[in-house]
């Protein structure tokens, strides 16, 4: 889930903010996926030692990446709900990745963190 999720969000900012210039996923998520995606790479497929508790590392991660979730969640509605024009596929489909990435990646952290694998 974590894995899945960190790939959605960084595929979904190069495609939708490098490539076309669409939505702008600000450098704490960005990173955030990145670091919880390079942690289950190196930790789960390379057996690589790190130099803290991967489990940690990753529920962080996922907290983190939730709460800007819902902080992200809530500029969009207000931003819709005062501007229609705001309603695009341009706009819609990307934010649509990022929320599906952060939450997968949020409940992947919740299932690390109640001793199950995510």
């Amino acid at each position: 889930m974590i894995l899945g999720g960190g790939l959605l969000i960084v595929v979904v900012d190069l495609t939708f903010n490098i490539v076309l210039d669409w939505y702008f996923i600000d450098a704490a998520t960005w990173t955030l996926a990145a670091a919880a995606l390079l942690t289950v790479v190196l930790f789960r497929f390379m057996n690589m030692a790190l130099p803290v508790d991967y489990t940690k590392l990753l529920v962080l991660a996922g907290v983190f990446l939730g709460a800007i979730g819902v902080r992200d969640l809530v500029w969009d509605v207000i931003v819709l709900a005062r501007r229609s024009s705001a309603a695009s596929v341009e706009y819609l489909l990307p934010a649509l990745g990022l929320y599906v990435g952060i939450a997968l990646v949020f409940l992947g952290a919740w299932r690390l963190w109640r001793g199950r694998t995510a």
